[in-house]
C-alpha cells in the first residue's frame, strides 16, 4: 500500500522538524526584550516541484525562510580628535565614557544667551 503523502511524511519528516527549528526562533525572536514588539514575523517554507521528463517522477525542492525582527537601534555618538597622535592613531572620545566636556568644546544651555555660552567654552 502507498502511503498517502503529507507535510509529515513528505521528505522522511524533515519539513516538520525544519518547521519546528523555525517556529522556535521566531519565538524566541518575539520573546526578545532587545526587538520591537509590533514588528511581524514571517515563517516560510516552499516547496517546489521538478518533474522528470517522462513525468514519471517528481523531484522536491524545499526551502526555508524566517523574516525576524531586527535588535532595536542603538545609536552613539563619538567625537573625533582633530590631530593625529604620537604613534599615529587619531583619537576618539565616545561621549558615554566622558561625562565632562572636552577641550575646545562649547557648552550650550536652553535659555542662555550666546554670551553667558561663550563663557562656558571649555579650554
Amino acid at each position: 500500500m502507498i502511503e498517502r503523502v503529507t507535510l509529515s511524511t513528505l521528505k522522511g519528516g524533515s519539513i516538520e522538524a525544519k518547521f519546528q527549528e523555525l517556529l522556535r526562533q521566531i519565538l524566541e525572536n518575539i520573546r526578545d526584550v532587545n526587538t520591537p514588539v509590533k514588528d511581524k514575523r514571517e515563517l516560510t517554507i516552499k516547496l517546489v516541484f521538478a518533474p522528470t521528463g517522462d513525468r514519471t517522477e517528481i523531484l522536491i525542492g524545499c526551502h526555508y525562510g524566517t523574516k525576524l525582527a531586527n535588535l532595536h537601534e542603538d545609536n552613539s555618538t563619538f567625537f573625533i580628535g582633530q590631530q593625529k597622535l604620537a604613534d599615529g592613531n587619531i583619537e576618539l572620545f565616545a561621549t558615554e565614557n566622558n561625562p565632562r566636556p572636552l577641550p575646545g568644546m562649547s557648552l550650550f544651555y536652553e535659555g542662555r544667551s550666546s554670551e553667558e555660552d561663550e563663557e562656558r567654552k571649555v579650554m
